[in-house]
C-alpha cells in the first residue's frame, strides 16, 4: 500500500511471455494511484494478527500494519509492514516465508486471507472503484494523517451532504499535494 492505501497500491507481478520460441518470466510493476476502497483495506487488516504472531511481537508492539505481501499461490507468503515498538519508533519489517509444511499453526487461515487479498486487489484493479468523498474523509480522520484528524474531528459525516463532502475532500487532497481535475457539475466522483 502507498501511504496506508490513501495513495493507492504498488503491485509487482510476474508474467510468462514467449519470445523467439523461448518462455521468459518477466517482472512488471504497476502503481495504481486510486485510493483503496474499504474491501481492499479490510483484506489487508485481516492479515494483521498473523503478521504480529509471525514476528513474535504481537504483545510487544504498540501497533502493526500490513502494507505488503509477497505471494506464491499454493506455496506461501511473506508479509511486510510497519510496527511501532514503544519509544523506539516505527520500523519496516518482513516476516519469514511461511509455506506449506511450515510449523505455523494458522497456515490455512493465513493462506485463505492471502488468497482473498489477491482476489479483491484483482477486482479493484479491474474496476478501480474510488471511495466516496465521505468515505475518503472518514479514512483521513481514522488514519491519523498529520493535520487531518484534528481538522476533521468537528464534522459529523452522517449529516454532511455529498457536495460538502466533495469540497472538503478536494481541499484536503490538494493540501496533500494532489491535483484534482473534475468535470463541472460532477458530485461525489473522483
Amino acid at each position: 500500500m502507498i501511504d496506508k492505501g490513501l495513495k493507492g497500491l504498488e503491485i509487482t507481478f510476474l508474467k510468462n511471455e514467449e519470445r523467439g520460441g523461448l518462455t521468459f518470466q518477466n517482472e512488471y510493476v504497476a502503481r495504481i494511484k486510486v485510493p483503496l476502497n474499504g474491501v481492499v483495506r479490510k483484506a489487508f487488516l485481516d492479515l494483521e494478527k498473523d503478521f504480529g504472531v509471525l514476528l513474535g511481537l504481537h504483545e510487544k508492539v504498540n501497533f502493526s500494519t500490513v502494507e505488503g505481501i509477497s505471494y506464491r499461490k499454493g506455496e506461501g507468503v511473506v508479509l511486510s509492514g510497519r510496527i511501532s515498538v514503544g519509544q523506539w519508533g516505527e520500523y519496516m519489517v518482513k516476516t519469514m516465508f511461511v509455506g506449506e509444511g511450515s510449523e505455523y499453526s494458522n497456515y490455512d487461515r493465513l493462506m485463505d486471507a492471502s488468497d482473498k487479498l489477491i482476489e479483491v486487489v484483482g477486482l479493484w484493479m479491474e474496476q478501480s472503484t474510488v471511495p466516496t468523498a465521505k468515505q475518503m474523509l472518514m479514512d483521513f480522520r481514522e488514519m491519523g494523517k498529520p493535520g487531518m484528524t484534528q481538522a476533521l474531528s468537528e464534522y459529523n459525516f452522517d449529516e454532511m451532504n455529498a457536495e460538502d463532502a466533495q469540497k472538503k475532500a478536494v481541499e484536503l487532497l490538494e493540501k496533500m499535494g494532489a491535483v484534482v481535475l473534475m468535470q463541472e457539475g460532477t458530485v461525489n466522483e473522483f
